[in-house]
């Protein structure tokens, strides 16, 4: 872990699912009642177990060098990364979890492990939010914006290494490991740098992928050409 990290923890992050709401994001048209209450009835198995959780770190850009970027101890390089911090003091580097308890999970008879796979990105989704309002709260920041490693090309995947080194061995205070191909578990988890920025930005925005249901904001061919990376 970075020298002069300081680490919170966030277990328990409340969560409020509701079958209505997932049916909207589906865009099913057809069996609708059926889908509704089928994601009810895994609400109801799921929500006793859940514990959806987080961890980040408040922790300033120390240095910028070429595309490199120096937050504490860890060097992460990536333009498009370069590009935000260029004028950010502060930053937050976090991992967000739907939780290893999920995974758990049993589904009976005539359950869809599909349906499950939606609740648990639902969870993590309003994990991810939950923890983006709490810290534009509690540090009094205006508006918040994130980039993650493997979100874009130009940023990869790769780079989950250095983002964990910096958390060192306090991400298993949340139950979240790193592969050796750097995939996170649990697969429903969320990693990245919140920092300030008045005008927002996501990952989402670089990338032109259609009908992903992870999107966080719409695709800006305008931004792509600024930030100088490929179309993903």
């Amino acid at each position: 872990m970075s020298s002069g990290v300081h680490v919170k923890v966030i277990e328990n992050i409340p969560v409020k699912l509701d079958a209505d709401e997932l049916v909207k994001g589906l865009r099913i048209r057809r069996n609708v009642d059926y889908i509704r209450n089928k994601l009810g009835s895994l609400i109801e198995t799921i929500s006793p177990v859940m514990n959806p959780k987080a961890i980040y770190s408040v922790s300033f850009v120390d240095k910028i060098e070429g595309d490199n970027v120096t937050i504490g101890d860890t060097v992460f390089t990536s333009r498009v990364v370069r590009m935000n911090l260029e004028k950010v003091g502060r930053v937050f580097p976090y991992i967000v979890t739907a939780g290893s308890e999920l995974d758990d999970v049993e589904l009976s008879k005539g359950k869809s492990a599909m349906l499950l796979d939606q609740v648990k990105t639902a969870v993590v989704s309003k994990a991810y939010q939950y923890l983006k309002a709490h810290l534009t709260e509690k540090y009094g920041i205006k508006s918040l914006s994130s980039v993650g490693p493997g979100r874009l090309d130009e940023w990869p995947i790769t780079q989950q290494r250095e983002l964990f080194s910096h958390f060192g061995d306090n991400v298993d205070r949340i139950g979240v490991h790193l592969t050796k191909t750097c995939l996170m578990v649990p697969i429903k988890t969320i990693s990245g740098l919140f920092f300030p920025s008045e005008a927002g930005f996501e990952s989402c925005e670089l990338c032109s992928r259609e009908n992903c249901i992870g999107r966080r904001a719409a695709f800006d061919p305008k931004l792509v050409e600024i930030f100088g990376v490929e179309n993903q």
